[in-house]
């Protein structure tokens, strides 16, 4: 499989090709990529609030909580392409799925990329907008309170309801 990546004025354009097939992507405005970059993370990603629950604190709380979003796929030319529109993240390779073979995924748990990428892309969610709407809250308060301070009762109940979204979409799938 061939790729090349170029951004030209403002364009972003991406062209895969291999087994006779031939995809290319010229995304001209910032919606445009929005709107991309929203797809990949409703279908290939994953928004969640994470509260560590082996360590929890005296009232019962988890003594660490993390924010993630991640994305991935089989092609490597389209998770550096969308790190490269997103311009936060990093990328890493990993081996998984059925058969195991490499794959390729875009990840980040720093509120302040979180807060940026969700920013731009949360208008165009569907589905996974309710995480994302968590997330961001959850981002935006470590942003206004610093990296290094308490949790407060609110980033608790955060993830209580991250933790309960996941649940009902669980119980739904079935």
């Amino acid at each position: 499989m061939k790729t090349s990546s170029a951004t030209k004025m403002g364009t972003c354009t991406m062209r895969v090709s291999g087994e006779g097939n031939t995809m290319q992507i010229d995304l001209q405005t910032q919606r445009e990529r929005a709107i991309w970059l929203a797809a990949l993370l409703e279908t290939d990603g994953r928004i969640t609030l994470w509260g560590d629950r082996k360590r929890q604190t005296k009232s019962g709380n988890p003594r660490y909580i993390s924010a993630y979003l991640s994305f991935s796929s089989d092609h490597k030319s389209v998770v550096e392409f969308a790190a490269q529109m997103f311009g936060t993240g990093r990328v890493r390779s990993y081996v998984g799925g059925t058969p195991r073979k490499p794959r390729w995924r875009w990840e980040t748990s720093k509120p302040s990329e979180i807060s940026i990428v969700l920013e731009m892309v949360s208008p165009f969610l569907t589905w996974k907008r309710p995480q994302a709407t968590l997330a961001m809250e959850f981002a935006n308060e470590r942003l206004r309170r610093g990296r290094y301070a308490r949790y407060s009762q609110h980033e608790y109940e955060l993830v209580q309801q991250m933790d309960s979204l996941r649940e009902s979409q669980r119980r739904d799938e079935l």
